[in-house]
């Protein structure tokens, strides 16, 4: 009977083992790694009358003439996520600023994270689908519009499912102060490159013959060397045989060979 109690205390063990690292995985998660990174470009316009955008212009002042702007994953522990955001501007001068991110809390749609949890439930505005880099992303988005007397404000932000790293923002501020004093801004934050996802060349379908590599092979070379070898030495010998010293020897040896013939017949008349 113990021993009867003893196996079955081990099986409910090991299906422990199994159970609860699915268990675990169920909770919120990060989906990012330490050193992963990824770049932004940054973009601003301003449409119609200036002065009433001025604010906002001010606002987003730190990202005016930007390089790009970069986000560095620090550290990870847990559903807490250090990183390092760097404005490059054009200049060379750098503006860094560090921040930790709670993966595990619910997005704020008045202060959106950088970074959200891996497979974000599907609160937000909408889930779709994109490639960016030559690769398929499953895109989260938030949409915030509100409006406020004559200003009025379009806010999206949109994150990759799968990681949880921001990919977009696009803000677009309206102010109306009359029907034909009107003015807009609008600030985008958009991905230009990253090491979270790479785009992998697809195999050659069956029963093709793979591309060969660019440039002249080792073979090619040595076949191409000897071709160019026996030109190279068919044109000397050519030179050689119609240079004017061999045509001067050839001339005098049959000179020889002529004076040679006659003084062989003087001296056969001689002694007749």
């Amino acid at each position: 009977m113990a021993q009867s109690r003893a196996r079955w205390i081990l099986v409910l063990f090991f299906l422990a083992l199994v159970v609860l690292p699915q268990v675990a995985d169920a909770g919120p998660q990060a989906g990012v790694k330490t050193g992963d990174w990824a770049r932004y470009g940054v973009g601003q316009h301003v449409t119609g009358n200036e002065t009433l955008v001025k604010n906002f212009v001010a606002q987003y002042g730190d990202y005016a003439n930007t390089s790009y702007v970069s986000l560095n994953i620090t550290a990870v522990y847990g559903t807490n996520v250090s990183l390092t955001q760097s404005i490059h501007h054009i200049n060379g001068r750098v503006v860094s600023s560090l921040s930790t991110v709670n993966v595990s809390i619910g997005v704020d749609p008045s202060n959106p994270p950088p970074v959200i949890m891996k497979d974000y439930p599907p609160t937000l505005s909408n889930i779709s689908n994109g490639t960016f880099f030559g690769v398929p992303r499953t895109i989260n988005t938030l949409n915030v519009n509100s409006a406020s007397g004559n200003t009025s404000y379009g806010l999206r932000y949109s994150w990759d499912s799968d990681t949880g790293m921001l990919l977009s923002e696009l803000f677009l501020y309206t102010v109306d102060a009359s029907a034909t004093n009107t003015a807009t801004f609008t600030f985008s934050f958009a991905m230009t490159s990253t090491n979270l996802w790479h785009y992998i060349p697809p195999k050659n379908p069956p029963g093709t013959t793979p591309p060969g590599p660019f440039g002249l092979q080792f073979t090619e070379l040595y076949a191409l060397a000897g071709i160019i070898g026996s030109i190279a030495v068919g044109v000397v010998a050519f030179a050689m045989k119609r240079s004017p010293k061999s045509k001067g020897r050839s001339r005098t040896g049959a000179r020889d060979s002529r004076r040679d013939g006659r003084d062989l017949n003087q001296k056969k008349s001689v002694n007749n």
